[in-house]
C-alpha cells in the first residue's frame, strides 16, 4: 500500500477504523520509534500520515532513554506504548543489560506501556504483555539476518502472548493471504490452550 498524501491517508484511515469497529481489533504502528521525545512527538503528529490518530499501539526503542515515553504518554495519552526489548535479527545489539534497562524504563508508565517486544520473557512482575516479533509458519531466515521461529516455539516455550507475523502473510501469494491469516490464528490459539494447560499443570504441583 503506498500512500502519499493526506487525503489518501485520512481515507486509509477512515477505512481501517471502520473494519477496526466491525470486527474488533486493535491497531498497532510496529514503527519503532527511536528519537528524542520531541522528534518523536513529531513522527507521530506529522501529516499525511497523522500516525497518532492511526494506531491504538506505537512500538518504541528505549535507545535516547526516558524522553520520548515521556513525551508520548503526555501529548498522547490514548496511545498505548510498547517498548522493544529485543528482536529477532541475527547480530542484532540489544544485549541483556539493555534489555533489562529497557524493562526499567517502564516504571511509572506502568497506565501507558502495554508491553515489550521481546523473544523471551523480559518482565518478571507478570503485568506486561511479551510481543515476540519474528514469527513464521516454518522455521527459517532471509539473506538480511532475520531469524524465524514457530508460533507453537514463541508461545508455548518462549511465553509470548501476541505473535507479530509480517512477511509470514505477505510473502505469500495475495490470493493465499486470508488462508494464511487464519492459518496463523489457529495455531496460535491451539498453542495459548496449550500453555494454559501447562501453567495449570504447574499450579497443581506447587500446591501440592
Amino acid at each position: 500500500l503506498n500512500i502519499e498524501s493526506f487525503d489518501e491517508a485520512l481515507t486509509f484511515r477512515r477505512k481501517l477504523h471502520d473494519l477496526a469497529k466491525v470486527h474488533s481489533f486493535l491497531i498497532m504502528e510496529d514503527r519503532k520509534l527511536a528519537d528524542i521525545g520531541s522528534i518523536v512527538e513529531k513522527q507521530l503528529s506529522g501529516k499525511p500520515f497523522e500516525l497518532e490518530k492511526l494506531a491504538n499501539f506505537v512500538t518504541l526503542h528505549g535507545l535516547s532513554g526516558p524522553g520520548a515515553l515521556k513525551s508520548i504518554s503526555n501529548s498522547f495519552p490514548h496511545l498505548g506504548i510498547i517498548l522493544v526489548a529485543e528482536m529477532s535479527s541475527e547480530g542484532n545489539l540489544l544485549t541483556k543489560e539493555y534489555s533489562n534497562q529497557v524493562v526499567a524504563l517502564a516504571n511509572g508508565y506502568e497506565n501507558h506501556v502495554a508491553g515489550f517486544v521481546s523473544q523471551s520473557r523480559v518482565d518478571k512482575t507478570g503485568q506486561f504483555l511479551q510481543f515476540t516479533p519474528g514469527v513464521g509458519l516454518n522455521v527459517g531466515g532471509d539473506n538480511l539476518g532475520q531469524r524465524y521461529t514457530t508460533v507453537a516455539d514463541a508461545v508455548e516455550v518462549r511465553g509470548a502472548d501476541v505473535i507479530i507475523v509480517g512477511r509470514g502473510i505477505l510473502s505469500q501469494d495475495p490470493k493465499n493471504w486470508a488462508e494464511t491469516a487464519i492459518e496463523f490464528k489457529k495455531q496460535g490459539w491451539n498453542s495459548w490452550k496449550k500453555r494454559l494447560i501447562q501453567i495449570g499443570r504447574a499450579s497443581c504441583r506447587e500446591r501440592v
